[in-house]
């Protein structure tokens, strides 16, 4: 469908330049637990929440020359490029109707989170809040037992979800 492709260059452009693959699987996990239409299915892995299907997109994009995906230390480095702001510009009527366009503040604050494992203990918390509700000393627990090399950085992932209102439930 290409407003999933429109969505994923929009988050792009709007940042700039994106760090990680880890960091796009968890701002479009964590917008779409926030009420935006992305179409992706998200599922735990090893980094918390992860959709192949968005994986198979950001590749096709890369493939068609619309953004630029760099390996840089171990990590990957998204940029759009001139053919995707093109595409961007050529699709402004469409864009204008997508709710991604409503909410560049968000995507910056979620793409400024560092370290990125902060961002992955988010994405986590907004997952398992579907099964336990919202209670942290609950949450905390299990996160314990799923992440305990995360653990440390619950209380700071808790603060930023509260401070951006991405709970899971609070749309």
């Amino acid at each position: 469908m290409i407003e999933d492709y429109l969505r994923i260059l929009k988050i792009i452009d709007t940042v700039g330049e994106l760090k990680s693959r880890k960091k796009i699987q968890k701002i479009v996990y964590l917008l779409q637990q926030k009420g935006l239409p992305f179409n992706e299915n998200f599922s735990l892995h090893h980094y918390g929440p992860y959709s192949p299907e968005l994986q198979i997109e950001i590749d096709r994009l890369t493939d068609g020359g619309l953004i630029k995906q760099e390996s840089i230390d171990d990590s990957y480095v998204f940029q759009i490029e001139e053919k995707g702001t093109s595409f961007l510009r050529d699709k402004e009527l469409l864009i204008q109707q997508l709710t991604i366009n409503k909410v560049p503040d968000l995507i910056e604050d979620l793409n400024s989170i560092e370290p990125s494992y902060i961002l992955e203990m988010m994405a986590t918390i907004v997952y398992f809040e579907k099964s336990y509700g919202k209670n942290k000393d609950r949450l905390k627990e299990v996160l314990g037992e799923v992440k305990p090399k995360l653990i440390s950085h619950f209380d700071k992932a808790w603060e930023n979800l509260d401070k951006l209102n991405l709970h899971s439930g609070k749309r």
